[in-house]
């Protein structure tokens, strides 16, 4: 069960927020660790989880917070975000199951339905684009949904490398198809598959939409 905090931020409220942030920047608080797929990133404010992002330079990842959060202050916090990095890493390195952790998610309504459908996903196995539409009566959202996945900024938590083409393909996947490919065969395992355990995101909380700080 996903248990969902906050509420939906309307805009006044964002143009309010905003201001705010260029007076005082929200801190971003990220760390690093190595993995079987290369440097992992995990990153939070004060809501929880806000990135994880893998495979890529460790330097690059870091751009890419940057990017995803422009207006906040980058502060590495190795021992204030170990708790949250050290079962997101096992769940790359084992396929373990990520427990519950705290996810600020920031997106419009349709993307977090998205991902929450994302969440509902069973580890092991694998929607469509054009099957997770369907689930949401978007029937006619598939590109809509791939563009949700592909901003989705908590890869693993919010799990976006379970779904494919309707022809069964890996298709796209933000941090490479090779990594998608690896994540969707260690899943399907036995080993990571025993007891049919739930999905990576099941029990996140969940914030509602918040300024991204673009």
């Amino acid at each position: 069960m996903v248990t969902e905090t906050g509420t939906r931020t309307r805009k006044a409220d964002q143009r309010k927020k905003r201001r705010w942030m260029k007076e005082t920047p929200q801190a971003v608080r990220y760390t690093f660790a190595d993995t079987r797929l290369g440097p992992l990133l995990v990153a939070a404010e004060d809501g929880g989880i806000c990135a994880v992002f893998l495979a890529r330079p460790r330097s690059d990842l870091l751009e890419a917070l940057g990017r995803e959060f422009p207006t906040s202050r980058r502060e590495e916090d190795r021992q204030g975000l170990d708790a949250w990095l050290g079962p997101i890493a096992a769940s790359v390195q084992t396929a373990a199951e990520i427990p519950d952790l705290p996810a600020d998610l920031r997106g419009t309504d349709f993307q977090l339905r998205v991902w929450r459908a994302l969440m509902a996903i069973p580890r092991g196995e694998t929607r469509s684009y054009k099957e997770l539409a369907r689930s949401l009566d978007r029937p006619e959202a598939a590109r809509a949904v791939a563009r949700a996945c592909a901003t989705n900024r908590t890869a693993l938590l919010v799990p976006c490398h379970r779904v494919v083409r309707t022809d069964g393909t890996t298709g796209g996947y933000r941090w490479g198809a090779e990594v998608k490919r690896k994540l969707l065969k260690w899943e399907r395992a036995p080993a990571a598959s025993v007891g049919r355990a739930p999905s990576f995101g099941q029990a996140i909380t969940m914030a509602a939409e918040k300024p991204a700080g673009r």
